[in-house]
């Protein structure tokens, strides 16, 4: 073992003229320790020092190699899991970039978009909100931009780690962002939906809050909408109550080293506003990235009369039909809270 140790050194001492000396030598023996080939830790610390090259905050996979080690994982899968890391931080680093030209601020941005993906925002929906946020650059300074886009990707990540689904998530923010919420309305609307009840349906709560906002409602008036037995607008229906088949599901990367540890998507950790290491960033914490999470679909009723197929989700026009329905929204949500 120490001839092994010995023959990595001498490599490290190679590569170090490449990338820095500024290898980690707890991290060195600790993996030593565990097992880990010659060739396999010569290729962990230089996927280190190539993220530190790009950008990508080194200690997230560092981390994620400590985390695995200390759960007795194979090697092998170490290394996938922390390359899969790796390029989620670069994809969200890579939106960032088009977002802002900053420096300082392409890191908490870069951050947070990862963080949101971790929790369960697909790629292809991260990549619509910074579309759509590119879109608003033209009647915002570039500061204002950043600082909109930073609590927007924060709130796609509080959704989904509260079990949103990614395209509804995507759908909610992106509303807001063409109805042209400011960023501290984008704030007040993510506080008002971390703060509603702990039982409410999430996914059935979101969309609701999409529809209110797609009709008008303004930020400071989200607080009375979309309570599970009302419309939008908050009044009560008879009639055609709304049908709602409310299911949450997961997305993202499934990258946990090893199948086993921590969850960082599943946590129902309200308003963190840590845009840098919270929850999704693929730390010494872990992350297991629910991918393809199932979707528990749900089944509600309709309170209305029989026949009346109601609108969708209780939005307006549920009004006097027939077959004299019960007041309150007829549908009771039920869906699978992720």
């Amino acid at each position: 073992m120490k001839k092994v140790f010995f023959i990595f050194s001498l490599l490290l001492l190679f590569s170090s003229a490449a990338f820095g000396d500024n290898t980690d030598p707890v991290l060195t023996r600790a993996m030593e320790k565990s097992g880990f080939t010659t060739n396999q830790m010569l290729q962990v610390q230089n996927s280190i020092k190539t993220a530190q090259i790009q950008g990508v905050p080194s200690n997230a996979l560092s981390g994620k190699v400590h985390e695995g080690i200390a759960k007795h994982v194979d090697p092998e899968r170490i290394i996938q899991a922390m390359e899969k890391v790796t390029a989620r931080y670069e994809y969200g680093y890579t939106l960032a970039r088009q977002i802002t030209k900053e420096k300082s601020q392409v890191t908490p941005l870069g951050n947070s978009i990862t963080a949101g993906i971790a929790a369960g925002l697909s790629r292809e929906d991260a990549r619509e909100l910074a579309d759509k946020l590119q879109t608003r650059s033209r009647q915002l300074s570039p500061d204002d931009l950043y600082s909109l886009a930073e609590e927007t990707m924060l709130t796609a990540r509080d959704l989904c780690r509260q079990g949103v689904s990614s395209t509804t998530a995507e759908d909610m923010v992106g509303k807001a962002l063409q109805k042209g919420f400011a960023t501290g309305e984008m704030h007040t609307m993510r506080n008002t939906f971390n703060k509603r009840e702990a039982d409410e349906n999430r996914e059935s709560l979101a969309r609701n809050f999409s529809r209110a906002i797609d009709h008008g409602t303004k930020a400071d008036d989200l607080e009375s909408q979309g309570r599970s037995d009302r419309g939008f607008e908050g009044g009560h229906q008879s009639g055609n109550g709304p049908g709602d088949s409310a299911g949450s599901s997961g997305g993202g990367d499934h990258e946990s080293s090893g199948g086993s540890g921590g969850s960082d998507s599943s946590g129902h950790s309200a308003g963190n506003d840590s845009s840098g290491n919270s929850g999704g960033s693929s730390g010494s914490g872990g992350d297991h990235d629910s991918s393809g999470g199932g979707s528990s679909g749900g089944s509600s009723s309709s309170g209305g009369s029989a026949g009346s197929e109601g609108s969708d989700h209780g939005s307006s026009g549920g009004g006097n039909s027939g077959g004299g329905g019960s007041g309150g929204s007829g549908g009771s949500d039920h869906g699978g809270h992720h």
